[in-house]
This record gives structure tokens, sequence and C-alpha cells, in this order.
């Protein structure tokens, strides 16, 4: 009885933890575009912001505004550095120098390019 009892618990405890792995791995992303913005400047000023106080920022979404340093088909890098990685069906056409206003969230600094990295970015205005 005791075995059966050991059994079960097991398999209770096994079907839960795929349930909970399940949930998280398929739990809907947040929408960058309709999310509540923690910051709103230009990315210096964000860059600044980001170092004192890291945590403050780190999964949240910014709105950010800045030059166009460098363009590839899915990624920019605005000086000041910051670097907005944008979903893969995003083709971006920007030409460098541009002033662009997006929005994104954060993934963290990058100590070996010091840049802070935004992912899931979106443009909000092209100048």
């Amino acid at each position: 009885m005791k075995k059966i009892n050991t059994v079960i618990f097991i398999l209770i405890l096994m079907s839960l933890t795929v349930m909970c792995v399940v949930t998280y791995v398929y739990m809907p992303k947040e929408n960058v575009q309709e999310a509540e913005i923690q910051f709103s400047g230009s990315s210096q000023e964000f860059v600044t912001s980001f170092k004192s106080a890291p945590n403050t920022y780190l999964g949240k979404v910014v709105e950010i505004s800045g030059q166009v340093k460098s363009a590839s088909d899915h990624s920019i890098l605005l000086r000041g550095g910051v670097f907005c990685q944008f979903n893969t069906d995003t083709i971006l056409s920007l030409d460098v120098l541009k002033h662009v206003v997006l929005r994104g969230k954060v993934l963290g600094y990058d100590e070996l390019v010091d840049e802070v990295k935004l992912s899931q970015c979106i443009i909000k205005e092209r100048k």
C-alpha cells in the first residue's frame, strides 16, 4: 500500500511539473505596442539611466528615440549604445543617421560591446 501511495504521489508531482512547464513555454508574449511604457526618452538618457539602475528596466517596455548608427535586416544600433532586435518577419529599410522612435522590451546590458539590448522592437516613428 505504501508503494502505491508513493507511485501515485510521484505521478501527480510529475503531472503538475509538466503542466507548469507547458504553461510557461506557451504563455502568450506581452504585446509591446500596447504595454505600459516604463521609460520614454533619448537613447543616451536611457543608457545612463539603465546603468544606474538596471533592475528597474529589465523585462520592461521602453520607448527610445535616437539616430540610427547602423542597420541590418532585423536589427539596428542607435547612437548612444542601444541595440534593437526586431521580429524575424520584420525587414527593415532604414538609412544610417535617420532619426527614429521605437519601442522594445529590455533584455539587458552587454558589457562586451557596451550596449543595452532590446527585443521585440517596433518602429513608432521615422523622421
